[in-house]
């Protein structure tokens, strides 16, 4: 099945809020940049975005000084751009996969108030460590998991096709992990990548609406789902 503009129908990225849709914009750049899909932004407690980045950690052409080193993380980018010198308490970072125990850090000495991630990462999620330590505690960090089960799915779909495309003799542990958490993202980010549904959107410049809409459709797609063998093409 080829995915078409025309296919794309009001859903989910219309349901999210404005710091969720920067976000999850910010992902869809950072595929079609080539690297890792994941987004994040810093908001007010209003909503109102002050700050936004996706990862560049494989993005060695872009121009920014982190570009193409390992702490060139979505939410580094993010709380790196704003100037602050108190604690960013009534601020929310918004981030689409689980913070690393890096970002974790840079999170508490920021003095963010509150986290929300929309997918969890079984290999690398940090967010147990700001219950680790007195220092961590001490932040006062709420701590929000994922809230929409759909959101959570379609990005580990997106970044299983991402893993399976750039590194794909080393995506077994990956899948594995994340298969503990959604086997059927998974199966769908496998799907994704045989097929080259993400490559061919990204050639044709498909807006982060339109994207996330086709992707809603194909996953709602059951024969498509259940067609894929998992780990089968790897």
């Amino acid at each position: 099945m080829e995915p078409t503009e025309q296919s794309a129908v009001p859903g989910l990225f219309q349901t999210l809020s404005e710091p969720w849709k920067v976000a999850v914009q910010q992902a869809w750049q950072a595929c079609r940049a080539g690297t890792l899909p994941i987004g994040s932004a810093l908001a007010d407690r209003s909503g109102r975005v002050v700050a936004c980045g996706h990862n560049l950690r494989l993005a060695d052409h872009a121009t920014h000084p982190f570009a193409g080193s390992s702490v060139a993380h979505a939410e580094i980018l993010t709380l790196g751009s704003v100037k602050h010198k108190a604690a960013l308490q009534d601020f929310v970072l918004y981030s689409t996969l689980e913070p690393c125990p890096m970002c974790a850090g840079a999170i508490r000495m920021a003095g963010v108030g509150r986290v929300c991630f929309a997918s969890r990462d079984p290999l690398a999620g940090g967010m147990d460590l700001f219950r680790s330590n007195k220092y961590m505690q001490a932040g006062r960090c709420d701590i929000q998991p994922p809230g929409s089960r759909l959101l959570e799915d379609l990005l580990i779909a997106l970044l299983m096709e991402r893993l399976i495309n750039l590194a794909p003799d080393g995506v077994g542990r990956s899948i594995g992990a994340w298969s503990a958490v959604s086997p059927g993202a998974v199966v769908f980010g496998q799907w994704l990548a045989r097929g080259g549904v993400i490559e061919d959107m990204r050639r044709r410049n498909v807006p982060v609406e339109a994207s996330f809409a086709i992707l809603e459709k194909l996953y709602g797609n059951e024969s498509r789902a259940e067609s894929v063998v998992p780990g089968a093409g790897l």
